[in-house]
């Protein structure tokens, strides 16, 4: 879509992680087929908001992937700054507290199952 920007980390010239914003837009987001009352909520209110997705590594190991992950993370921040960006995310609920903690977002519906994220 137009209103997506795609980060990418490389090493050494291979693709290792990439993260995706999806910027609200003519077609809307990807979480709006399961939580549709609350990003019409977010319209209502005037916020410009973007959802973060399609996130990816290819290497299977937690020690590995929490560094790229964070840094890759800063660069979507700062990017939605700039672009005065509300983030959404869609997460598993065991992941939940994660995001609240160390990236301060705040739950904004309840749990429903959600296809991108395996229900």
């Amino acid at each position: 879509l137009p209103t997506t920007t795609v980060f990418v980390a490389l090493y050494q010239g291979d693709v290792i992680f990439t993260m995706s914003l999806i910027g609200d837009g003519e077609r809307g987001v990807p979480m709006e087929n399961t939580f549709p009352g609350e990003i019409r909520g977010l319209r209502e209110r005037g916020v410009r908001f973007g959802e973060v997705s399609c996130l990816a590594d290819r290497r299977k190991n937690m020690s590995r992937f929490l560094p790229v992950f964070n840094s890759v993370s800063r660069y979507v921040l700062q990017f939605a700054r700039q672009e005065g960006l509300q983030l959404v995310i869609a997460v598993h609920p065991k992941h939940g507290m994660f995001y609240e903690r160390v990236f301060g977002f705040r739950q904004m519906g309840p749990e429903r199952q959600h296809q991108s994220v395996l229900n």
